[in-house]
């Protein structure tokens, strides 16, 4: 059996059916058709954050450019109804904590509004 290359993303996506067929129903159909897009659209941007950080892990580099899909992820917290909202902010603390064991502080990094992802770098350098 092949290991899985975003087994976070995968977690976060065996959480959200389990949370879905709960018998005391937290969140309910409704809801989940509303936010469909939403969800969708957190699970796209979940998975580019953990392919940059496998990356990492396993030699690969990756290139400045690609923490713009970690900006995509910040905003989506606040348009994820609560209990989704919480298994996502679990899922992207475990990426985001190991990204920061991957990474260092940079002091070339760009300016400006982006987030903390955008001042660090590998230690090994961008690719």
């Amino acid at each position: 059996m092949r290991q899985s290359e975003t087994p976070v993303t995968d977690g976060f996506e065996q959480a959200m059916e389990a949370l879905r067929r709960a018998p005391y129903g937290e969140v309910d159909e409704a809801l989940w058709e509303v936010e469909g897009s939403v969800l969708r659209e957190a699970r796209g941007h979940l998975e580019a954050w953990e392919r940059v950080v496998r990356g990492l892990e396993t030699g690969q580099g990756a290139a400045r450019g690609e923490l713009v899909c970690r900006d995509g992820v910040a905003g989506l917290v606040r348009r994820l109804p609560g209990p989704v909202a919480e298994l996502f902010g679990e899922s992207l603390g475990e990426l985001d904590g190991r990204y920061m064991e991957l990474t260092v502080e940079d002091a070339a990094a760009p300016g400006g509004a982006g987030g903390w992802w955008w001042g660090r770098r590998p230690r090994a350098g961008w690719a």
